[in-house]
């Protein structure tokens, strides 16, 4: 229904001169509300329809916005390092050639191996923001290390540092409870390959697989090495949480061949103790698209490796 309100507004806009207007101006007047009327609900639309795409998009989503989250990095150097697909243009993808991940890249990279490669190409206090996703678990600390500490020497002051990576914490934890319902149907691929039924994977299956995922050529290790299996069983309940993942990723090393195997655990706590080792004073553990740097707020393109299932910090250069 027409608001007497907005009925007046309309009159006054086509110049209504009181009850001898011709019928043909009460039209255009009416005609005129009305569609200032579907204005107004497209509107309300509208801006529910954002606030929906907020929240799909995830709370983080209103601090991100293309046009203004890179207003305060033109001309600064950003830097993704062990990028695998990931593209943007203002950014720079750091990572070493392999068939694994060559073939689903986007963009051009420049060749650096962490394991190799003892500096980051770059000058140090020149890069702005780094960041680093389901990159460290692949390798062995030593070399994890060395590069935290290139990326606090090329760190400007003020320069933003986030990694996020699978968490050991929950793994361990849901082991420990055997609730490992929801990664089972996650990774279903896994057994299927071997036609394991879900009745014969146990816990430790799978932190074989988030952890050491090369003990074996198959998810389910003790089918080929039994004598293995129960020693890692008998371990399991032996050791600490950090001396069983230790002991677990220390049974397998790194293979060019195998290069998307994991074959290293962090946790909120490891990263900050080697972070901290690296120089950097301020660490938290941060969330889902947290991050202080409005750029790496977009979670279509940062944090968005199993999300629910990855631990996330953020280190801060003085």
């Amino acid at each position: 229904m027409i608001s007497y309100d907005r009925f007046l507004k309309a009159i006054k806009g086509v110049g209504f001169k009181g009850r001898a207007a011709s019928e043909q101006s009460q039209s255009a007047i009416l005609e005129k509300v009305k569609l200032e009327e579907e204005i107004l609900s497209k509107e309300k639309e509208i801006k529910a329809l954002r606030h929906r795409i907020w929240k799909l998009k995830g709370l983080n989503y209103a601090a991100y916005r293309e046009q203004r989250a890179y207003r305060s990095y033109v001309g600064k150097v950003l830097i993704n390092i062990g990028s695998g697909s990931f593209y943007h243009p203002q950014w720079t993808n750091l990572d070493v050639s392999s068939d694994h991940y060559d073939k689903m890249r986007r963009g051009n990279h420049i060749e650096y191996n962490i394991i190799t490669d003892e500096k980051l190409p770059y000058e140090s206090n020149s890069v702005c923001l780094a960041y680093t996703s389901h990159t460290i678990e692949h390798l062995k600390d030593e070399f994890i290390q060395r590069m935290f500490n290139e990326v606090y020497r090329c760190l400007e002051k003020g320069g933003v540092f986030r990694v996020t990576c699978p968490d050991a914490d929950l793994f361990y934890a849901a082991m420990r409870m055997n609730m490992f319902d929801r990664f089972f149907h996650r990774r279903r691929a896994w057994f299927e390959k071997t036609s394991t039924p879900e009745e014969k994977v146990e816990p430790l299956d799978y932190i074989k697989m988030a952890f050491a995922t090369a003990l074996s050529q198959t998810p389910i290790l003790r089918d080929e090495n039994p004598l293995l299996w129960e020693e890692v069983k008998r371990k399991s309940k032996e050791l600490s949480k950090e001396e069983f993942l230790d002991y677990l990723t220390n049974q397998v090393e790194f293979d060019i061949n195998r290069i998307g195997c994991h074959i290293n655990w962090w946790n909120g706590e490891k990263l900050t103790k080697f972070l901290r080792s690296s120089g950097f004073q301020h660490v938290r553990i941060s969330t889902y698209g947290g991050s202080v740097a409005a750029p790496m707020c977009d979670i279509s393109l940062f944090d968005n490796t199993v999300p629910d299932e990855s631990v996330y910090v953020e280190a801060y250069k003085d």
